[in-house]
């Protein structure tokens, strides 16, 4: 028998399969592999890769209601893009961001979700 070399990103998958929360919906649970999936295993916010402790599921717009956990409404990000995307204060977010590389896709990224949760933007 052959031993298969399990990668970070098989690793995350199948964290994400295993750890549902109980009152998600199993469409909201599926969609954010797919999102995994086919964001390489990467947070969409800065493009590094995403480790199993720092996964997290962000509702790109948050008010959708029941449409909230659909597929084009998730995107997965590490654990300082979320902070930096929830932070309600600018200057709190600002400094979250300080001495962060970013590119003007980043920024534009960024300031989308902040604009959804009526936040000032960056």
């Amino acid at each position: 028998m052959q031993n298969i070399k399990v990668g970070a990103p098989e690793v995350i998958l199948s964290w994400l399969a295993r750890h549902t929360p109980p009152d998600m919906p199993i469409e909201e649970a599926d969609n954010r592999i797919s999102a995994f999936s086919v964001q390489k295993g990467n947070c969409s916010i800065f493009g590094t890769p995403l480790d199993v402790g720092g996964v997290v599921v962000l509702h790109k717009n948050p008010c959708l209601g029941k449409d909230v956990g659909q597929y084009r409404n998730l995107t997965l990000v590490c654990v300082l893009a979320e902070r930096i995307v929830n932070e309600p204060d600018l200057s709190v977010a600002r400094s979250l961001l300080a001495g962060q590389k970013i590119e003007q896709k980043t920024i534009k990224a960024k300031n989308m979700l902040r604009k959804f949760r009526n936040f000032t933007i960056l």
